[in-house]
C-alpha cells in the first residue's frame, strides 16, 4: 500500500559535521536518559504551566527509558526560557555537554497563533537528539518542499521508516501535500507521542534488545483471532492496527506473546498484518458509502496499513522494509546494529557545536 503503513519513524539522531557512525550518534544522547533542565526568565504563566505538563507529559510516557530532571548539582543541563524576540519556538539538538543550551520558547508563534504543549513537546524530541521528520532522505516520495530551509538530513541515522503520526512532522506549512491526502489528513495534528516516536526514544535511551512496542494484555472470549472487542489489541494509539492475530497477550513490536522476553524481531519498525478480507455485499456497500475502506494494491482502508510505509500489495510486511516474511532480517537498518553500539556506548563528555532547528 504505497503511501500508507507505518508506526516507527525516522527519529534521526542529528549527526553533525564530523560524527560518522553510530558511536557519534550516541554522543548526542543524554547519559543515562536524564535530560537535566532549569526553567529561567518565563514572563507568562500560562506559558511556564504549558511547560511543567509538557515535561509531565514525556516522563509519564518515556519513564524509565529517557526523563526530564531538575537540575542540581550537574555539570551541564538544557535551560527553557521564554523568547520575547517574537520568533518561533528553538531547541538545540542532542545533549551537548554544556550549561548554555537551550530551548527557546515564545508565547505565541508569528502569525499570532498559541504554542501549545505540542510544541513544547516537539522541542523536547530536538533536546532529546530527533530531527524533523520530513528531513529524512526518503521524504520526496511523500511531499514535495517548496521554501528553503528544509534540507535533508543527509547523515542522520533512520530508526524505522516514514512517520506521518510523529511529532516531528510539520504540517503543510512550506511543505505541499496535494499528492498525498492520507498525509494532509495526518500530519502536524499529533498532540503526543506517536506509536514511533516511543518506540525510536526506547531504542535509543535503553536497551536496543528490549521491546520497542507496547504489550497487549490476552483477549477475552467473546474476541476471534483477527477481531478484538475487548479494546486489549486493536488500533495503536499513534500508529495502524496490531499486527498481531490470535487471542493471547503479545508485544506490538514483534508479537512474541511471552511478556518477559528480549525482542525476537531486529527490525526497527512494526509488524502489519495482510489487508482484512471482505465480504462482496461489504463491498457492495463500501462502494456506495465509504470507497476509501477498501483496500486496493496502493490503498489500505482497513486500518492495517497506513501512515507512511511504501509497501504496495496485500500481505503482511514490516513498516521499516517492506520485507514480507515475518521470520526476516531487516536490511534496511537494524536493531542489531543498534545494540551493538549500545554494548560499544562510552560516555565521552566532548563538548559538541550548537545546532537549533525549530
Amino acid at each position: 500500500m504505497g503511501g500508507a503503513c507505518m508506526m516507527a519513524n525516522f527519529k534521526g539522531s542529528n549527526n553533525q559535521e564530523g560524527f560518522n557512525d553510530l558511536t557519534d550518534i550516541y554522543r548526542l544522547c543524554w547519559p543515562n536518559g536524564e535530560i537535566f533542565f532549569k526553567i529561567e526568565f518565563f514572563e507568562s504563566q500560562a506559558l511556564l504551566e504549558k511547560v511543567y505538563k509538557a515535561i509531565n507529559h514525556w516522563n509519564r510516557v518515556n519513564f524509565p527509558h529517557c526523563v526530564f530532571k531538575l537540575a542540581s548539582s550537574q555539570s551541564y543541563w538544557v535551560t527553557s526560557i521564554q523568547n520575547n524576540s517574537g520568533g518561533n519556538p528553538e531547541a538545540d539538538i542532542g545533549c551537548l555537554h554544556i550549561q548554555d543550551q537551550v530551548i527557546s520558547l515564545p508565547e505565541f508563534y508569528p502569525d499570532g497563533s498559541e504554542v501549545l504543549e505540542e510544541c513544547i513537546l516537539h522541542e523536547m524530541m530536538h533536546c532529546a537528539g530527533f530531527i524533523h521528520e520530513h528531513q529524512r532522505n526518503d521524504r520526496d516520495e511523500h511531499l514535495k518542499v517548496e521554501e528553503e530551509g528544509f534540507d535533508y538530513d543527509v547523515k542522520g541515522i533512520p530508526i524505522g521508516g516514514y512517520d506521518y503520526f510523529s511529532l516531528m512532522h510539520y504540517p503543510e506549512c512550506g511543505l505541499s501535500f496535494d499528492r498525498n491526502k492520507e498525509l494532509r489528513k495526518i500530519a502536524g495534528r499529533a498532540t503526543t507521542f506517536s506509536a514511533g516516536d516511543r518506540a525510536a526514544i526506547k531504542m535509543l535511551y535503553g536497551n536496543p534488545r528490549d521491546h520497542h512496542g507496547e504489550w497487549h494484555n490476552p483477549c477475552s472470549e467473546i474476541c476471534t483471532p483477527t477481531k478484538c472487542v475487548c479494546n486489549s489489541c486493536g488500533k495503536i494509539e499513534g500508529g495502524t492496527n496490531c499486527g498481531y492475530e490470535g487471542m493471547n497477550g503479545h508485544w506490538t513490536c514483534c508479537l512474541s506473546e511471552i511478556k518477559e522476553s528480549e525482542c525476537k524481531s531486529d527490525h526497527t519498525g512494526f509488524w502489519h498484518a495482510r489487508c482484512k478480507r471482505i465480504t462482496p455485499f461489504e463491498k457492495f456497500i463500501y462502494l456506495l458509502i465509504a470507497k476509501d475502506k477498501i483496500c486496493t494494491e496502493s490503498h489500505c482502508g482497513c486500518g492495517n496499513c497506513g501512515g507512511g510505509c511504501t509497501y504496495e500489495g496485500k500481505f503482511g510486511h514490516w513498516s521499516c522494509c517492506n520485507f514480507t516474511r515475518h521470520e526476516s532480517s531487516c536490511p534496511i537498518f537494524s536493531k542489531l546494529e543498534l545494540a551493538h553500539q549500545y554494548d560499544l556506548k562510552i560516555m565521552k563528555g566532548n563538548t559538541l557545536p550548537a545546532l537549533s532547528y525549530n
